[in-house]
């Protein structure tokens, strides 16, 4: 995992529209849930559901909500460019400004992604000049030609430490 080429990014924040999965860490729930969540949104086409996308081929899957026990909200969304309604069964999200640590994977599967993530928190913002900051994580995952792509790239909110390293 220490070949990861990790890129630090000023981003503007951007609104988000999907569909949301309520799961927990607990007993790994979310290593089966999340993807069979996937597969059900696209077995379905749902994300064509969604009005005023900016590029149906980019998406993201963002981890907010995270509460007691490990539970959290995982949300399949697209980038929107306005949100005048949210459809039934939707949940908009607004994603605000943020400096973000990248960290490109080398395959999609949930194994990968799982230890992508033991990495990012275990080792890398340990031993890195970056606190994890307020916000959302999420994975951006594209798409070309109907097929999605196999790498994805997990984004965490970092603010720089400060000098005694807190």
């Amino acid at each position: 995992m220490k070949d990861i080429d990790v890129k630090i990014v000023e981003k503007e924040g951007f609104d988000v529209l999907g569909y949301e999965l309520r799961t927990t860490t607990k007993d790994d729930k979310n290593l089966l849930d999340i993807p069979e969540f996937w597969y059900k949104l696209m077995d379905e086409d749902k994300m064509d559901e969604i009005p005023n996308r900016v590029d149906p081929d980019i998406y993201f899957g963002i981890c907010a909500d995270c509460g007691p026990e490990g539970s959290f909200s995982y949300i399949v969304a697209q980038e929107v460019d306005m949100i005048s309604k949210i459809p039934d069964g939707m949940r908009a999200l607004a994603l605000k400004d943020s400096k973000y640590a990248i960290f490109p994977t080398k395959d999609k599967t949930p194994e990968i992604i799982n230890k992508t993530f033991d990495y990012i928190f275990e080792e890398w913002l340990p031993n890195s000049k970056y606190n994890r900051d307020f916000g959302e994580d999420f994975e951006l995952y594209t798409r070309k030609n109907k097929s999605m792509s196999k790498s994805v790239k997990i984004h965490i909110p970092v603010i720089e430490k400060s000098r005694n390293g807190k």
